[in-house]
């Protein structure tokens, strides 16, 4: 019975995510909402599951709830309404113009990649020139 219930809970858990969060556009450009989808998207859900998780592990122990089958079904619970509070303030977001991110504030994939190499790279060569430093002063 387990396995059916985390079976169903899974597939309506992600219907309700598509349909809810994954239809709200954080940001305007397309890209830019791409790449943070394709690279971060999972982040939230994970989140969502710790949250969850957390909580049911201390609703079965303050109340003794052993079933696998109970346990799953108040993760759903939890989860869904996780998602539904996340829905609203992300609606809540977009009502007051908020979201989508105007393009004005992101940035372009390239540029930003160039500028993070470039302070990677700076931040390096700056260890190296106070290391050389600092040996070149403590040997003399």
């Amino acid at each position: 019975m387990y396995k059916i219930i985390k079976t169903v809970s899974f597939l309506i858990r992600y219907a309700i995510c598509c349909i809810t969060i994954e239809q709200i556009a954080l940001f305007e450009n397309e890209a830019t909402q791409w790449f943070f989808s394709l690279f971060f998207g999972g982040v939230l859900y994970s989140i969502l599951w710790a949250i969850c998780y957390f909580f049911v592990g201390v609703i079965s122990q303050k109340f003794s709830v052993d079933s696998s089958s109970a346990k799953s079904i108040l993760y759903f619970v939890l989860y869904i309404a996780l998602v539904l509070l996340i829905f609203g303030i992300l609606k809540l977001l977009t009502y007051f113009g908020m979201l989508p991110i105007g393009e004005e504030i992101t940035f372009q994939f390239e540029e930003w990649l160039t500028k993070k190499i470039d302070s990677i790279w700076q931040a390096f060569s700056d260890w190296i020139i106070r290391f050389t430093d600092n040996a070149s002063n403590s040997s003399v």
